[in-house]
Protein backbone atom coordinates (compact mmCIF):
# COMPACT_ATOMS: atom_id res chain seq x y z
CA UNK A 1 0.00 0.00 0.00
CA UNK A 2 2.95 2.11 1.29
CA UNK A 3 4.19 2.22 -2.21
CA UNK A 4 1.30 2.62 -3.98
CA UNK A 5 0.32 5.41 -2.64
CA UNK A 6 4.36 6.89 -2.64
CA UNK A 7 3.31 6.11 -6.61
CA UNK A 8 0.60 7.66 -6.45
CA UNK A 9 2.06 11.11 -4.87
CA UNK A 10 -1.00 10.82 -2.38
CA UNK A 11 -1.17 9.75 1.57
CA UNK A 12 -1.56 6.25 2.24
CA UNK A 13 -4.91 7.36 3.98
CA UNK A 14 -6.05 9.04 1.44
CA UNK A 15 -5.24 5.82 -1.05
CA UNK A 16 -7.76 3.70 1.62
CA UNK A 17 -10.28 6.43 1.41
CA UNK A 18 -10.37 6.38 -2.64
CA UNK A 19 -10.34 2.76 -2.10
CA UNK A 20 -13.15 2.65 0.43
CA UNK A 21 -15.61 5.25 -1.56
CA UNK A 22 -15.07 4.68 -5.12
CA UNK A 23 -14.45 1.06 -5.35
CA UNK A 24 -16.54 -0.08 -2.18
CA UNK A 25 -13.56 -2.38 -0.75
CA UNK A 26 -9.98 -2.10 0.54
CA UNK A 27 -6.38 -2.46 -0.30
CA UNK A 28 -5.70 -5.95 0.14
CA UNK A 29 -9.32 -7.19 -1.08
CA UNK A 30 -8.72 -4.88 -4.31
CA UNK A 31 -5.02 -5.93 -4.85
CA UNK A 32 -6.02 -9.71 -4.59
CA UNK A 33 -8.98 -9.25 -7.41
CA UNK A 34 -5.83 -7.52 -9.72
CA UNK A 35 -3.63 -10.36 -9.36
CA UNK A 36 -6.54 -12.35 -9.64
CA UNK A 37 -7.73 -10.58 -13.37
CA UNK A 38 -3.59 -10.55 -14.03
CA UNK A 39 -3.95 -14.04 -13.72
CA UNK A 40 -6.19 -15.09 -15.82
CA UNK A 41 -4.92 -12.22 -19.01
CA UNK A 42 -1.40 -13.88 -18.52
CA UNK A 43 -3.04 -17.78 -18.62
CA UNK A 44 -4.41 -17.00 -22.01
CA UNK A 45 -1.76 -14.37 -23.29
CA UNK A 46 0.86 -17.19 -22.41
CA UNK A 47 -0.76 -20.67 -22.22
CA UNK A 48 2.96 -21.92 -22.12
CA UNK A 49 3.56 -20.81 -18.57
CA UNK A 50 2.30 -23.18 -15.91
CA UNK A 51 0.55 -22.21 -12.68
CA UNK A 52 3.79 -22.11 -10.50
CA UNK A 53 4.86 -19.53 -12.68
CA UNK A 54 1.48 -17.28 -13.39
CA UNK A 55 0.91 -17.70 -9.46
CA UNK A 56 4.71 -16.26 -8.94
CA UNK A 57 4.60 -13.72 -11.83
CA UNK A 58 1.16 -12.37 -10.49
CA UNK A 59 2.20 -11.90 -6.84
CA UNK A 60 0.45 -14.43 -5.10
CA UNK A 61 2.18 -15.90 -1.73
CA UNK A 62 2.05 -19.46 -2.91
CA UNK A 63 0.16 -21.52 -5.99
CA UNK A 64 -2.19 -22.49 -3.42
CA UNK A 65 -3.38 -19.63 -3.07
CA UNK A 66 -4.13 -18.74 -7.04
CA UNK A 67 -5.98 -22.17 -6.73
CA UNK A 68 -8.02 -21.01 -3.56
CA UNK A 69 -9.17 -17.76 -5.85
CA UNK A 70 -10.11 -19.71 -8.91
CA UNK A 71 -12.36 -22.19 -6.52
CA UNK A 72 -13.89 -19.69 -5.12
CA UNK A 73 -14.18 -17.30 -7.92
CA UNK A 74 -14.58 -19.29 -10.88
CA UNK A 75 -15.59 -22.75 -9.25
CA UNK A 76 -12.70 -24.60 -10.79
CA UNK A 77 -9.10 -24.82 -11.01
CA UNK A 78 -6.63 -22.88 -12.38
CA UNK A 79 -6.33 -25.73 -15.06
CA UNK A 80 -9.65 -26.61 -16.02
CA UNK A 81 -10.55 -22.70 -16.24
CA UNK A 82 -7.75 -22.33 -18.42
CA UNK A 83 -8.92 -25.53 -21.08
CA UNK A 84 -12.54 -24.32 -20.58
CA UNK A 85 -11.62 -20.38 -21.63
CA UNK A 86 -9.19 -21.31 -24.05
CA UNK A 87 -11.67 -23.15 -26.38
CA UNK A 88 -13.64 -20.65 -26.10
CA UNK A 89 -11.20 -17.84 -26.96
CA UNK A 90 -9.60 -19.71 -29.55
CA UNK A 91 -13.32 -20.15 -31.16
CA UNK A 92 -13.13 -16.21 -30.63
CA UNK A 93 -16.15 -16.60 -28.38
CA UNK A 94 -15.71 -15.22 -25.42
CA UNK A 95 -13.17 -13.77 -22.53
CA UNK A 96 -13.02 -10.00 -23.46
CA UNK A 97 -9.15 -9.00 -22.06
CA UNK A 98 -10.90 -6.97 -19.74
CA UNK A 99 -7.05 -6.89 -18.05
CA UNK A 100 -6.44 -4.41 -21.10
CA UNK A 101 -8.97 -2.12 -19.67
CA UNK A 102 -9.07 -3.21 -16.05
CA UNK A 103 -7.66 -0.09 -14.51
CA UNK A 104 -7.95 2.93 -17.00
CA UNK A 105 -7.50 4.81 -13.73
CA UNK A 106 -9.17 5.36 -10.72
CA UNK A 107 -10.05 8.64 -12.23
CA UNK A 108 -12.47 7.08 -14.01
CA UNK A 109 -14.19 5.58 -11.38
CA UNK A 110 -13.80 7.58 -9.28
CA UNK A 111 -13.35 10.75 -10.53
CA UNK A 112 -10.84 12.28 -8.56
CA UNK A 113 -7.79 10.01 -8.28
CA UNK A 114 -5.14 9.84 -10.46
CA UNK A 115 -5.05 6.60 -12.79
CA UNK A 116 -2.80 3.88 -12.40
CA UNK A 117 -2.40 2.12 -15.67
CA UNK A 118 -3.52 3.13 -19.13
CA UNK A 119 -4.18 1.19 -21.97
CA UNK A 120 -0.60 1.42 -23.73
CA UNK A 121 1.43 3.10 -20.78
CA UNK A 122 2.02 1.17 -17.73
CA UNK A 123 2.01 3.66 -14.75
CA UNK A 124 2.11 0.76 -11.75
CA UNK A 125 1.98 -3.06 -12.10
CA UNK A 126 0.14 -4.09 -8.81
CA UNK A 127 1.23 -7.16 -9.06
CA UNK A 128 4.84 -6.50 -8.34
CA UNK A 129 4.10 -5.08 -5.30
Amino acid sequence: MFTLSRSLNISKNELSRDLSSCLNTTFRPWLAEVRFEAAKKMMLDSPDFGNDIISVECGFSSRSYLYRMFKEKEGCSPTAWREKTVKKYVLGVAFPHECDTFFVGMRHLCGGMRHLVSKKNTIFAPWKI
